[in-house]
């Protein structure tokens, strides 16, 4: 019974350490600016903020809401889909844990689902 019960733990501790990366970032660029080349970790986390802020609210079945950020001579360009086939609201809290998480893992930008939404985050040289 000890044994078995450490046989579980051991593979409910490896799906939680490999759960995470395996599903967040499915969807990185592999080529394009990087977010070191475009901003510091603060000036990203306060565009991802206040596009969130403003992608924040209904979205109706299919519906997407997009939005630039300016920082300094470069840009990220955000985007976010309601992947569900009806009406659904999102909160700006749930929008930048998603682009944190993509931000986090994928230094070129990102295509990736989080729940009913897909999120795109895209770090580029020039402004909007």
């Amino acid at each position: 019974m000890v044994q078995s019960l450490k046989q579980v733990l051991a593979v409910l501790g490896a799906i939680a350490f490999v759960g995470p990366s395996a599903v967040n970032a499915l969807g990185c660029y592999t080529s394009g600016e990087t977010y070191a080349s475009v901003g510091s970790d603060a000036d990203i986390k306060s565009a991802a903020s206040s596009a969130c802020d403003a992608m924040a609210g209904s979205y109706e079945a299919g519906g997407s809401k997009s939005q630039c950020s300016t920082i300094g001579s470069n840009r990220v360009n955000w985007s976010v889909k309601n992947n569900a086939g009806n009406e659904l609201t999102l909160s700006s809290a749930d929008c930048l844990a998603a682009m944190t998480i993509e931000i986090n893992a994928c230094s070129m930008g990102s295509v990736q689902n989080h729940g009913s939404f897909q999120y795109q985050d895209d770090p580029n040289a020039g402004t909007c």
